[in-house]
């Protein structure tokens, strides 16, 4: 049963973040084998000004769990 929690800077629509969240489950289901039904997508928008201490100090660097792909920027 994923469930996948997106952070993200402010400024993503609505329609952008469903569009997002639609794509995630559509290839979810492909690649990983479950059913739609079991997926489910938040989004979090974390200011600018609190993203070094918030997301980046404590969940990219170091990261929590395996992290698969690493932003290509340094804070």
């Amino acid at each position: 049963m994923p469930h996948i929690y997106i952070k993200l800077a402010p400024g993503t629509t609505d329609a952008q973040k469903q569009e997002f969240a639609d794509m995630i489950v559509t290839q979810g289901t492909r690649i990983l084998g479950h059913k739609e039904e079991v997926f489910s997508v938040a989004f979090e928008e974390i200011p600018y000004e609190r993203w070094k201490k918030e997301v980046y100090d404590v969940e990219i660097v170091p990261p929590k769990g395996q992290m698969f792909k690493k932003p290509g920027y340094e804070l």
